[in-house]
């Protein structure tokens, strides 16, 4: 899943779907811990980024079983061969 130092795309509304915007890479700084968001079953994940900036990572309905993601996490290799 998703940790601390990890590289990150933000996820924007492009039309009607989600998808990362490759504009700017964010690195994790800080996850809190999973809480409730004051809405029947649904949870989420929250964590600070290198700008300061707090994110939803993702929400979680309990009742659905359904998880939206609204980051996308860049794989090592893509960070690693961008700076050579």
């Amino acid at each position: 899943m998703f940790s601390e130092g990890d590289d990150v795309y933000i996820k924007k509304y492009m039309g009607n779907s989600l998808e990362p915007d490759k504009n700017k890479i964010y690195k994790i700084e800080h996850i809190f811990s999973f809480c409730h968001s004051g809405h029947g079953t649904l949870f989420e994940k929250k964590a600070i980024f290198n700008n300061g900036r707090v994110q939803l990572i993702y929400t979680y309905d309990m009742f659905t079983k359904e998880r939206i993601f609204y980051v996308d996490k860049i794989p090592y290799y893509k960070t690693w061969f961008c700076c050579i």
